[in-house]
């Protein structure tokens, strides 16, 4: 998992949640606007919801920029086609592949 974090010092206090990471991590606003809405940035050990939130002071920020070498702001793969082997009112049967859950 490749993730930064910081503490809410000196300019950074006060500031909105989305500004101070862009200008810590240098990345572009809407980016870390959009980790934010997938729930990828925390405060406090917490998962920030709210962008706009102001940081106080000592407050820790937490940002996962990759996990499983995957970057949350990357379109997630479509899914594959299943097989329907066999259905009735009752039950399905599907040909999944390993590793997918079931439920």
């Amino acid at each position: 998992m490749k993730r930064r974090t910081f503490r809410a010092e000196g300019a950074h206090v006060g500031r909105a949640l989305v500004e101070a990471a862009a200008a810590e991590l240098g990345l572009p606003v809407a980016d870390v606007r959009r980790l934010v809405d997938v729930g990828a940035v925390y405060v406090a050990g917490r998962r920030a919801r709210d962008g706009a939130v102001k940081l106080l002071a000592a407050q820790v920020v937490t940002v996962v920029l990759e996990e499983a070498g995957q970057s949350p702001l990357e379109a997630s793969k479509p899914a594959a086609p299943l097989r329907v082997l066999f259905e009735d009112a009752d039950v399905i049967a599907v040909d999944k592949p390993a590793g997918l859950n079931a439920q």
